[in-house]
């Protein structure tokens, strides 16, 4: 037993040999699909493992083998500290409490052992390290090690010890049909079902590399050996398996463990397709990012319904009702709602275990979720009761996940199917049916439910304060904000989803403040802004720039860069609304600008121009418009009304030094994300001309006109402007 144990190879050889890894695999930053508790949102009804076998445990069995052996004469931590850094020599010398005992009892078998399985343990070693360091291993002295093994007769009392070594040299060699072989001859005459475990663990690791899935699936859901297992779904995504291991047995672990990950990639395929990014992506980690490729959600979704449809109709299952689920859920996943909740009603008459009714009605509820009617409200009440039953449920859950992410620990996915269903499926699936419509704020308010019971699970990307402008649900926020203003006109399935939220109506405010600012609607940026708790204000990631910014004297149509002042230099006073006194001074600035005439009006628009586009993205004040900040969201309306007020404005006859500040203007604004611009830099004489939009050229075109007569520094400064002139 002795070799995986001693210097503790790779921590988990038995992950390594049994998950279906060849050596190569193995090497340095090689990718393994992660194990995830939520792997499993959608669709769960057969328990998966929580964990791999640890290094611990698997120490643990040889130190309690070998303390048993030697009649508690050693100390088990003398064992346990020889297992981690015995060498050949130690065998040899002898060296350590256990070879010193095992020498004093003249037991040639023990030590014998010993030396075969530390020598095999050092060769493989060996070849490990040639792996991690990108080098062609030398295989040479593995083969010899190998070859020094053979199994005593059954009377020996390292027999057993020499089965599993014997198993783990074979697989080391990739010898496959001899580690198979190996246990249908020896492994009903282990006697130690701990070691036996082990053994098996390289059973399914060599049934995995010969593609018998069944077995293998079987033998590391025994063995709770959840990587290895989900390698191996990882081979079996598809229903063309699925028919094939429903033809060898149509009720084995196998035929559910394919099927529930089967419908579980389904929605990882619909959350691909939609490009949620913001969202974990649950489902088989080897199909992530294969999106284009496996882009037809509805022939998947066919060729499950197709198998589910046979397995009903010939009385395959002992089980039909999981079938049906699953039927039910594809046509749902396919928009087809009305005959989907038929068959799930069909459904809850059959034959099922448990966790299969479970499973169904979490599927019933998301069906009737999902093709809720809002305008009938007929299901409202069942509909809330049934939700809110799935969250008291999801609440009583939420403390082992935290407690898992906090310290690691490890339960089976089934223990909080009804949390991840909630939390994973649920909340992403509404996010993505409510996404651009006025129903957004349902998303949110599930959301904020699920932060409330579980504060790790925060669905940051989503939070209105961590959104850019550009990209706000304004329609949904505005009905969040009528939701939150008229609770008592709630129905009942919004009153039992914003029982458990608890919304910052701030945040929602502030977001509407934004969107409204940029449509140029100063007044509804005002009235939103005016709401604001100057307390929740100050707190915020953006006011310490704009406290330090604002009112500085900036040049128009060029960003300055300041750099950050120290939060504590900042003075203690009561929170200014920026966002609230820069939309009051666009109001003005524009009516200034429309109720003048003439060179007035031109100046009065330059100015409006100006301060809309220090407000912009590209202005050194974008925090009064946006939270975030980036070069891929340079170009936005506000820039884009700036554009307009000059191009209205520089027709007109007009004096000289104005003219130029207008065509300035006109030049520096960017009006496409990828072109160059004066308020972005550049070199004299590098600019790619071709890239330039119409309208700076055009703007540069006229300067270049009259730049003899410019006297304004910065204009005559112009890189830009000397390189488009010298061309």
């Amino acid at each position: 037993m002795m070799p995986n144990l001693f210097k503790n190879l790779l921590a988990g050889l038995v992950l390594i040999s049994a998950v279906g890894l060849t050596v190569s695999d193995a090497g340095a930053c090689g990718w393994e699909p992660e194990y995830s508790v939520s792997r499993f949102p959608a669709f769960q009804f057969v328990d998966t493992p929580a964990s791999g076998q640890r290094p611990d445990d698997v120490d643990a069995e040889t130190v309690d083998f070998w303390y048993g052996y030697t009649g508690g004469n050693v100390d088990r931590q003398d064992i346990a500290d020889f297992i981690k850094g015995a060498t050949v020599s130690d065998v040899s010398a002898p060296r350590g409490a256990l070879m010193e005992y095992l020498v004093s009892r003249s037991d040639a078998s023990a030590i014998g052992f010993l030396k075969r399985s530390i020598a095999f343990s050092e060769a493989l070693d060996r070849y490990y390290d040639c792996v991690w360091d990108y080098e062609k291993p030398s295989d040479s002295d593995l083969p010899s090690a190998i070859d020094d093994i053979s199994i005593p007769s059954p009377s020996d009392p390292m027999y057993e010890r020499y089965l599993f070594l014997s198993m783990r040299a074979h697989a080391a060699m990739h010898r496959y049909a001899d580690v198979i072989d190996i246990w249908h001859r020896y492994g009903a005459s282990v006697k130690n079902d701990r070691l036996k475990d082990r053994m098996l663990g390289y059973l399914g690791g060599a049934y995995y590399h010969t593609g018998n899935y069944v077995d293998a699936i079987s033998i590391f859901a025994r063995n709770g050996d959840a990587n290895s297992l989900n390698w191996c779904l990882s081979r079996m995504v598809g229903a063309d398996n699925l028919v094939k291991l429903l033809e060898a047995d149509p009720d084995s672990e196998a035929v559910y463990y394919v099927l529930q990950d089967y419908m579980n990639y389904l929605w990882l395929l619909k959350l691909n397709l939609a490009e949620e990014w913001n969202f974990p992506l649950p489902g088989n980690p080897y199909r992530n990012g294969e999106y284009v490729a496996d882009s037809d959600l509805a022939k998947e979704c066919l060729a499950i319904i197709a198998v589910a449809d046979r397995v009903m109709s010939d009385g395959m299952s002992a089980y039909p009702a999981v079938w049906a689920t699953a039927k039910a859920f594809a046509l749902n996943m396919m928009g087809r709602g009305r005959e989907a909740g038929a068959v799930i009603k069909d459904a809850s008459r059959m034959k099922s275990t448990g966790a299969m009714r479970a499973n169904l009605e979490r599927t019933a509820l998301w069906i009737d979720f999902s093709n809720y009617d809002e305008a009938g409200g007929v299901q409202s009440k069942d509909l809330a009761e049934r939700y809110n039953t799935l969250y008291i449920r999801a609440s009583s859950k939420a403390g082992m996940v935290v407690r898992r992410n906090l310290y690691g620990w490890a339960f089976a996915p089934g223990e909080i199917a009804d949390y991840a269903f909630l939390a994973d499926f649920m909340v992403p699936y509404a996010a993505l049916q409510y996404r651009d419509t006025p129903l957004y704020y349902r998303a949110l308010a599930m959301m904020d439910g699920v932060k409330s019971i579980n504060p790790e699970q925060d669905y940051c990307a989503f939070q209105p304060s961590n959104r850019w402008t550009s990209s706000l649900q304004s329609e949904g926020l505005s009905a969040m904000v009528d939701k939150l203003d008229g609770r008592s006109a709630m129905s009942d399935l919004d009153r039992a989803i914003f029982s458990g939220a608890d919304i910052d109506v701030n945040a929602v405010h502030d977001a509407l403040g934004r969107v409204a600012l940029s449509m140029g609607d100063y007044e509804g940026a005002i009235g939103h802004f005016g709401r604001l708790d100057p307390y929740w204000i100050g707190r915020q990631g953006y006011y310490g720039y704009l406290q330090t910014r604002y009112d500085k004297e900036g040049t128009p149509f060029k960003r300055t860069d300041r750099g950050y002042e120290s939060l504590d230099m900042l003075p203690l006073v009561g929170a200014v609304n920026y966002r609230a006194d820069y939309s009051r001074k666009l109001l003005e600035l524009r009516r200034g600008y429309e109720e003048s005439e003439g060179e007035a009006k031109a100046e009065a628009g330059y100015d409006y121009a100006a301060a809309l586009f220090r407000a912009s993205a590209q202005g050194d004040l974008w925090a009064v418009s946006d939270n975030l900040w980036s070069v891929y969201h340079q170009v936005d309306p506000l820039s884009a009304m700036a554009v307009k007020v000059l191009m209205d404005i520089s027709g007109q006859a007009l004096p000289t030094e104005l003219k130029a500040r207008i065509w300035f203007g006109l030049a520096s604004v960017r009006t496409m994300p990828d072109a160059p611009s004066y308020a972005w830099g550049g070199n004299a004489g590098s600019w790619d001309w071709k890239t330039f939009p119409a309208v700076s050229l055009e703007a540069y075109s006229e300067l270049a006109k009259i730049y003899g007569e410019i006297r304004d520094p910065q204009i005559r400064g112009c890189d830009v402007l000397k390189s488009y002139m010298a061309r």
